[in-house]
């Protein structure tokens, strides 16, 4: 009896106990198929590429969840957005998700991008870490989207172009945008009565046209209010930053006398600005002068309240944007403020 209860209790102590592996393998990740892929609007339905990974070892069987990072090649994933999130091993990625994805990550259409990928796998509810897989590269060229903005319009006493006038639809020239589609409105708009820039001027806000969506002076300056109401005065026509927020029923109007160069480029550096000249036919700014090798910005009336720079030199203006670096020669250059992206120019003589 001693003999078979002692076999009993040896049997119980030696089960077999599921342990978790102290040398835990991490997901391996594979090269991308293709690692190189040109995008397009024309297969944007499309997968673009697939990326698989081999699973970790836990040293038991795990339900892991598996989220692909991707960032820009040498960032160390500082800026890393998630690519996808599936509980495969391998994941194939829409034409369209991948495109948008590389714009978040600051990529420009036609513009190749160097990117990197890892995956991280995760068994959810646990305080086992988290496992990092190894970093492969992959290339793509992503495609411009065009981009379809909301939009105010400015009817008003002025005639901008296309004869808009008191027109609600208004026109490309009377309109001001709101690039996160928030509400929030900001445009440039030459607003002139009659040829002359020292008579009053008066306008309103529609968003397709009147009856559609019609925002007014409320009285009091700055203030708006909702469908019927006053016209905004200008005590003087010119050229105007118009702001508009209809979450807050707001609005606000900055008269641009002069936009001008500043720069270690120009020859005035960065104490006085070069000025550069309006034409109301082409609704462009232009000004041709010599440049030194250094940079240069954009910025209005002679201060600082308006610049703007180029962070990405993708020929899109940024406010208070990073020098765009020029080399030494003479240039002309055009300040283009109309539609929803505000874009330069410059060519050399």
């Amino acid at each position: 009896m001693s003999l078979m209860l002692g076999m009993t209790f040896c049997a119980c102590d030696d089960r077999d106990l599921a342990t978790l592996n102290d040398d835990i393998t991490p997901p391996v990740l594979n090269t991308p198929h293709p690692s190189e892929v040109t995008l397009s609007e024309a297969i944007a339905d499309y997968n673009a590429i697939r990326i698989s990974w081999d699973a970790p070892d836990y040293g038991y069987q795990a339900p892991v969840s598996y989220t692909v990072k991707m960032d820009v090649a040498g960032n160390s994933f500082a800026d890393a957005i998630d690519l996808a999130t599936t509980l495969s091993t391998s994941v194939l990625i829409n034409t369209r998700d991948l495109n948008s994805k590389l714009f978040l990550l600051g990529g420009f259409g036609g513009q190749l991008m160097n990117l990197e990928l890892k995956v991280i796998a995760d068994i959810k509810n646990t305080n086992i870490e988290e496992q990092v897989s190894n970093v492969v590269t992959f290339k793509a060229i992503p495609y411009e989207v065009v981009i379809v903005y909301p939009h105010l319009n400015l009817p008003g006493s002025f005639t901008p172009y296309g004869f808009g006038s008191w027109n609600g639809e208004g026109t490309e020239f009377s309109r001001i945008y709101s690039l996160k589609s928030d509400d929030r409105y900001e445009g440039y708009v030459y607003m002139v009565a009659d040829g002359d820039p020292s008579k009053p001027v008066e306008f309103k806000f529609t968003k397709v046209n009147w009856g559609d969506g019609e925002y007014s002076y409320s009285g009091t300056a700055g203030s708006l209010v909702s469908g019927g109401g006053g016209n905004i005065p200008l005590a003087s026509g010119g050229y105007y930053k118009v702001n508009a927020d209809i979450n807050s029923l707001s609005y606000s109007v900055t008269k641009i006398n002069t936009w001008g160069l500043i720069g270690d480029a120009t020859t005035g550096g960065w104490d006085s600005s070069t000025p550069m000249n309006y034409n109301p036919a082409t609704n462009l700014w232009t000004v041709t002068t010599t440049l030194t090798t250094g940079g240069i910005k954009f910025r209005a009336n002679d201060g600082w309240d308006l610049n703007y720079g180029d962070t990405g030199a993708d020929f899109k203006l940024d406010a208070g944007g990073d020098n765009i670096a020029v080399t030494a020669g003479n240039y002309t250059i055009t300040l283009d403020l109309a539609g929803p992206v505000y874009k330069y120019k410059m060519v050399k003589n």
